[in-house]
This record gives C-alpha cells, structure tokens and sequence, in this order.
C-alpha cells in the first residue's frame, strides 16, 4: 500500500498533466446557488472605461440583471480586467494609468496594489502576476508586492501564469522572439520561436505554435526537445483545451482539427464556413469560440460533441466574447452587451454598453460575502445528512472525469465522479467522502494545488 505522502505527489503529477480545470471555481464556501445547484452563482462584474464613472457594477447571468451590490472603482478608467483570485476573493484589474487596482468583493473597496503595470495576469492556481514597464516580475500575495530577483530580457508581448510559480512570456528581439520562463530564484529559461500564433496550456507545461507547414510543441522548460507535426494546409491558429488532452488547430482550408496532446495525432475534423483567425476556449470544457476571417462573425463549437452549435455575429477583442461558469457567451454587439445561451445561442439578456467598459465574468454569490464566515480555527463538524469532499477538477466533459478519477483511483486516491445535478453545473471529480471538515481540509493542504471543500447534503448526490 503506498504511503500517503507518496499518493499525494502522484496525485499532484496527476492533475498537473490531466487536469480539467475549472478557472471559475471560488471557496466552497460560498458555493452557494441561489438556484439550488450547489455551485455559486455566476455573475459578471462591469469596469468603468472612461472618466466620471467611479463605481463598477454587477450582472446576475444568464439575464443581465443588475444587482444592487456597489463597489467602489480608482478614479483612473479601467483599461483592461485581469482576472479573479479566489482564495482572497479580489478581482483585479489594470487602470489607463498602468496601476494594478485589487478590488475586494467583500467590502466593495478597491486600492492600488502596485503601479508602471505593464502586462498582469492570473496563474492557474489564483496568483496574481505583474510585469513592469522595466521587464521586472512581481507576484501579488495578499495584496503585497513580491517582487523577483529574476526578469525577462525585454518587456514581452504576452504572458502565462503557470503552476509552481512560474511566469512564461513572449518576449520579442531583433532576430524574432523568443519563449521565456521565469521562476522565482531560478534561471531563466528561453527558447526561440517560429512565426505564428502561440498558445499556452492552462496549467503552463505545454506551448504550441501554428506555423505555415504544421504544429510546433514544446516543453516551456526545455526539459524536452520540440516536437512537429506537418499539416496538409497551414495552420492559422491554436488553442489548447483546458485540461490540454486537446490542441485545437484551424488551418488556412477552414478546417478545424482537434489533435491529441502526446502523439500529435488529427483525432476529429470539422469544416468550418471558412478560415479562422482566433480561437477561445471555455474553462469549463464544454464551447470553443472561433473568430471567423469574416467581419463580426463568430462559430461556437460543442468541445464534447465536436459539432457546430451555431453562428453569431459579435466583435471580437482581447476580452469578448467569453464564456461564464454558467455557459452563458457574453459577447458585444455594436453598442450591446449580449448574453447568450449556450445550448441554443437564444439571447438570454442585453444592456448598452458604454465606450467599451470592462468586463470580467466569475462564479460568486453577492448575498454571502466571506465576512460571514466563521471566524478561522474553529474546526466545523459536518452536519448530518451531509458529505463532505476535496473537490480536484470541475468540467463540462464526462469522458475527461471519468479519465481523471479512474487515473486518482490507480494511484489509491478516494476518487470518484459527482454527476451534474443540472445541464450548467459541471462534473466534479472529488476525493473522500471524509468523516470530518478537519480531516478533508489536511488533504487539500498536503496537495499543494489548487483544490477546494465541497460540502454536499446527501439528499442531493451520493458517490
């Protein structure tokens, strides 16, 4: 029988090659639906982009209600969201005036966390991560400035939040571009580029590149030499799935392949109206958006069926369209906000927008704020008629799961899948149940990963 330390770090190998990783995924303590779903309530938050408007303001989805719920926004305008930390329950966002704001979604107060903020962003596991003007990198714990002793060459052209804390950038030169890793207190490592788009896994330990003659993929450490996979057409670009078991790849012949992670194999094909020229994934593993090459035209895929679900027109930009915890596609239209369906593409909702506002969709219930919590130390017994999980993955795909818990059970973890109570609530792949909140709490602390306490009535789900 292994040892516990030992099924812990082959879980933690596990779920870092074959997560299917849900990004929306909050403390389980306000998973709380008001639709009695046991998930939270999926919400979007709006940013003001111009000057004069000083508060931001919150949507309930799929019908674009305003909730009466004031936050306070930094005077500068918001020139783009970064994202969401979890664990602190802050969403940050980055002002025209190159200032990271932290806004806490339980006192409704925002402040400035650090300033000449040239690119930010959210690592898969909920750490914030900054690059200044000058090329340095900082992470943001607790809404203090960690800054690294490392930085990149030049000030890149994108970054990638990866796990076990580590940065991945862009970062262009005279002789093209190069790929670099940082991490704190460690070399750097840097791998040069062909042309092309570039994509990142999720979880940062896979980069792909579409090139005129095929698929580049490469290990960001370099632990391993790049690999190629030639394709009849060029490939336009490339996105992984969340769990990156799948790149997607849509050539210049209005193809769209799905290819296996390992072998680089073409395990599906769909004929598109034409070529593409981006494509965005759902964290939740369910709809892939494509940008047509056609002004204001976007397909949405079904990942798990590979089929078309529909075409819609919308404006494609750096932040929309994108798809909520909910499934709800947000997309803009001319001077609109849509919300959409994500079964049949029904307009579920609509507002005006207002000169390209801000906006930043997240699993969160506005009526249990974390100041309702108990105080911390108090260990929680499990109320009767209740199970309680360490929730490791969350996804809108059966057969990704089932892969994963069978994979957890191989290795002599407790795993097993908890089906969706509802067509918007995901798989969940869960270890336990444990008898009490303490014992499941150990476990997830020994994980070192992005993991959460699900407490479910047994009225609802049994394993």
């Amino acid at each position: 029988m292994p040892s516990r330390h030992a099924l812990i770090t082959a879980l933690a190998a596990l779920l870092a090659c074959t997560s299917g990783q849900d990004d929306s995924s909050l403390r389980e303590a306000l998973a709380q639906s008001p639709y009695g779903t046991g998930v939270p309530a999926s919400v979007a938050f709006r940013f003001p982009a111009t000057p004069g408007q000083r508060n931001a303001t919150l949507y309930r989805l799929p019908d674009l209600d305003q909730v009466a719920w004031r936050f306070e926004a930094e005077d500068n305008p918001v020139a783009r969201t970064v994202g969401f930390a979890g664990d602190d329950d802050l969403a940050f966002t980055l002002t025209s005036e190159a200032e990271l704001v932290a806004l806490d979604l339980a006192s409704g107060r925002a402040r400035v966390v650090d300033s000449s903020v040239a690119l930010a962003t959210i690592g898969p596991a909920g750490r914030p991560y900054v690059v200044h003007h000058d090329s340095s990198v900082a992470t943001i714990r607790q809404r203090s400035v960690n800054r690294w002793p490392v930085r990149f060459d030049g000030l890149p052209s994108a970054i990638w939040g990866a796990a076990r804390n580590r940065l991945i950038g862009l970062v262009p030169d005279e002789q093209g571009r190069t790929l670099q890793l940082l991490s704190d207190g460690q070399a750097p490592v840097s791998q040069r580029l062909p042309g092309g788009v570039v994509a990142l896994s999720r979880w940062g330990d896979l980069a792909a590149v579409a090139t005129d003659s095929g698929l580049v993929v490469l290990d960001p450490t370099a632990s391993a030499p790049a690999r190629f996979a030639p394709l009849a057409d060029a490939a336009r670009v490339v996105e992984f799935s969340p769990s990156a078991h799948r790149i997607f790849v849509a050539d210049a012949a209005g193809r769209l392949l799905s290819t296996e992670r390992f072998s680089l194999t073409v395990l599906d094909t769909l004929l598109l109206e034409g070529p593409a020229s981006a494509l965005r994934t759902d964290p939740g593993g369910r709809l892939l958006l494509v940008q047509s090459q056609f002004e204001a035209v976007i397909w949405v895929v079904d990942q798990v069926h590979w089929e078309l679900v529909g075409s819609v027109e919308g404006q494609w930009d750096e932040q929309l369209p994108i798809v909520a915890p909910d499934g709800t596609v947000l997309l803009r239209r001319g001077i609109r906000i849509v919300a959409l369906s994500p079964d049949s593409l029904r307009q579920t909702g609509v507002v005006l927008d207002e000169q390209g506002d801000q906006w930043l969709p997240l699993a969160w219930d506005p009526r249990r704020p974390v100041l309702e919590f108990a105080e911390s130390g108090q260990t929680e017994e499990p109320e009767s008629g209740q199970l309680i999980y360490v929730q490791v993955s969350a996804t809108h795909n059966d057969d990704w799961a089932r892969d994963l818990a069978a994979n957890l059970g191989r290795a002599g973890m407790p795993a097993s899948v908890l089906p969706p109570a509802d067509f918007l609530e995901p798989f969940r792949v869960v270890l336990g149940p444990y008898p009490t909140r303490e014992e499941a709490e150990e476990t997830r602390r020994m994980l070192d990963m992005p993991s959460w306490i699900l407490t479910l009535d047994t009225a609802r789900t049994t394993p």
